[in-house]
């Protein structure tokens, strides 16, 4: 009787093995990018929740909105469906509100990069704010809001008698051949409105 292992043995377990590992090789590839996936949709997720959330604290802060406004640099804004300009009341060091005066906060899609969200501030000279931009979002598909009046008629016009906005902000992010979308909405009151 010998010992050891035929050919035939061996060609059918190294045969054997080879589905195996064919096989264990697709389950965690097709696991590496399901999780992946996952994870890029989780981080979109996050990406346009803060957003919307800045825009609410924002708006929640604001004595209204303004319909146009030149700012100190001369760039003109102008609040409609993908755009709003927040008139806000300035605060000094101690964040206490300055009486009569105001800084403006507008949410826009970028002009050049439309893709991004931007929230810019201009300060008011008194304010303790500081004129900022900020990027909340490199994957913006669709930014828009709607204005409503007491009587919650929408304003296609004369927005400073706003006092609910909806918002609604699309961004979509394409990720190893598959698309993301993350789609919120919220409705926010004017700040004593």
């Amino acid at each position: 009787m010998q010992k050891g292992f035929t050919l035939v043995e061996l060609t059918i377990t190294i045969g054997i093995l080879g589905i195996v590992s064919t096989v264990l090789a697709l389950i965690w590839a097709n696991f590496d990018t399901t999780f992946y996936i996952q994870q890029s949709k989780n981080a979109l997720q996050r990406e346009t929740r803060s957003a919307l959330d800045s825009v609410n604290s924002w708006t929640k802060k604001s004595a209204e909105v303004v319909s146009i406004w030149t700012a100190p640099d001369l760039a003109e804004y102008a609040t409609d469906s993908s755009e709003i300009i927040l008139k806000v009341q300035a605060i000094d060091a101690n964040n206490n509100l300055i009486a009569l005066t105001y800084d403006y906060v507008i949410f826009k899609a970028d002009n050049a990069e439309s893709n991004k969200l931007k929230r810019l501030i201009y300060a008011d000279a008194a304010s303790s704010r500081n004129n900022s931009t900020a990027v909340y979002s490199d994957n913006l598909n669709s930014l828009n809001f709607t204005f409503y009046d007491p009587g919650g008629v929408e304003l296609i016009v004369n927005y400073e008698n706003t006092v609910l906005i909806k918002t609604n902000i699309i961004t979509q992010e394409v990720v190893r051949g598959t698309t993301n979308q993350v789609n919120l909405t919220t409705e926010t009151k004017i700040r004593n409105k």
